[in-house]
C-alpha cells in the first residue's frame, strides 16, 4: 500500500452564509500564517462560509486503485471556552461526493483535525469506485465552522488544509515488482511517498533547483522523524541514521533526472544506484534533499521515501535502486556478506 499526501494550489470562499475568509492564500501550506473567519454571537449558531480548496495537482498513477481518503486541516480557535465546532468537510470529485467528518470542537492549540472515516477503514459509501484518473483530474474541498456557543464571537484560524490518499498497484505491494535482483532483495515496502511541497515551490520564488549540478543527496532518516509538508530545510529533519558505513549528510547522487509523465501526470524522480559496502544501521526513510551552499538553512527539501518498518543492515552492503519508470517505485537490497 502506498500512501500519498497534495497540497491545495487555489484557495476561495463560497456559499451564502454571513462570515467570510480573511487571508485565503494563507491556507497553501502549514507555515503559521491563517486565513480566518470571525462567527457573529447567534442563537441560531452562525456559520463561516465555504473555504474552497483546490488545484491539489494529484499525481496517482493511472493503473492504482484507490483504497482510503482523508482531509487534514490544521486549525485553532480563539479563547479557551469551547465555541468552534468544525462542522463539516465536503469532498467533491467529478460524480463523487461525500461528506467525511463528524462534529468536532477545536481548540485554541493549532492542532490537526482528520476527517472520518480513517484511511485504515477504507472508502465512504459517496467514493466507492472512484479512480485515479477522477482524482488527477480535479477535486475540490470546503470545510466549514460552526459558533456552537452564542455567548461569544470567536474567530477561527485555518493553517492548511492537506488530502491524503493511500493506493494499491497491481503486481502486490513490493515497491519494484518484477526486479531482475528480486531474488536478492529484502522484504520492504514501501508506505509513503512524496515531494515536499514548500521545497518544490522554491523556483517559484526565486530559488534555482539545478537537478543536474547541484550536490543532491540521499540521507537516511530514523523513525523518530516524521515527515511533513511543510518541512523545507535539514533543520526540520530529526533522527538522522548513524552506524559504520553510513557518512552524515547523506550520499551525493549522481545522474539525476527529474521527468514528467503526461499519461498521468506524475513528476518522477530517478538517480543512479546507490552503492554503501558494509553498513550497520537502522532507519525508516529517505530524504532527498538539494545542499546548496551547506548551510542548513539554505538546504531544500525536494521528496521522500517511507517504509513501511524500519530497515535495519548489520555489517552488509546496501544499495537503493530509482526505477526510470515511476517516482517512488524503489528498489532496496540487502546482500549478506
Amino acid at each position: 500500500m502506498v500512501e500519498v499526501s497534495f497540497e491545495p494550489g487555489y484557495i476561495s470562499d463560497i456559499s451564502a452564509d454571513a462570515s467570510g475568509w480573511l487571508n485565503q492564500q494563507s491556507a497553501y501550506h502549514a507555515d503559521g500564517t491563517y486565513a480566518h473567519a470571525d462567527l457573529a454571537r447567534s442563537g441560531s449558531h452562525s456559520k463561516t462560509k465555504f473555504l474552497h480548496f483546490t488545484n491539489f495537482g494529484c499525481n496517482i498513477p493511472t493503473n492504482a486503485t484507490i483504497t482510503g481518503i482523508e482531509v487534514h486541516t490544521l486549525c485553532h480557535q480563539s479563547g479557551t471556552v469551547q465555541m468552534v465546532r468544525f462542522d463539516s468537510v465536503q469532498f467533491a470529485c467529478g460524480s463523487k461526493f461525500a461528506e467525511l467528518t463528524s462534529k468536532t470542537y477545536i481548540t485554541q492549540n493549532n492542532s490537526w483535525y482528520i476527517t472520518v472515516p480513517h484511511l485504515a477503514d477504507g472508502l465512504p459509501s459517496g467514493l466507492a469506485g472512484i479512480t485515479p484518473a477522477d482524482l488527477n483530474n480535479g477535486l475540490t474541498i470546503d470545510i466549514l465552522f460552526v459558533n456552537a456557543n452564542p455567548r461569544y464571537t470567536p474567530t477561527v484560524y485555518v493553517d492548511t488544509c492537506q488530502l491524503y490518499v493511500t493506493y494499491s498497484l497491481p503486481g502486490g505491494t513490493e515497491p519494484n515488482p518484477g526486479d531482475s535482483d528480486d531474488s536478492n532483495t529484502s522484504d520492504v515496502e514501501v508506505l509513503e511517498t512524496s515531494w515536499y511541497g514548500r521545497g518544490l515551490r522554491k523556483p517559484f520564488a526565486g530559488t534555482a533547483i539545478d537537478v543536474y549540478n547541484d550536490d543532491l543527496r540521499c540521507m537516511l532518516v530514523t523513525d523518530t522523524y516524521k515527515p511533513a509538508q511543510d518541512h523545507l530545510t535539514l533543520a526540520d529533519i530529526t533522527g538522522e541514521a548513524s552506524g559504520t558505513g553510513y557518512t552524515a549528510g547523506g550520499v551525493s547522487l549522481s545522474g539525476v533526472s527529474v521527468s514528467l509523465d503526461p499519461t498521468v501526470p506524475c513528476l518522477n524522480f530517478y538517480a543512479d544506484e546507490i552503492s554503501l559496502s558494509a553498513v550497520s544501521t537502522t532507519f525508516k526513510h529517505l530524504v532527498i534533499y538539494d545542499k546548496k551552499d551547506g548551510t542548513t538553512a539554505n538546504t531544500i527539501l525536494l521528496l521522500y521515501v517511507t517504509f513501511k518498518n524500519n530497515v535495519t543492515v548489520s555489517n552488509e552492503p546496501l544499495s537503493i535502486k530509482f526505477n526510470i519508470n515511476g517516482f517512488g517505485l524503489i528498489t532496496l537490497n540487502k546482500t549478506t556478506q
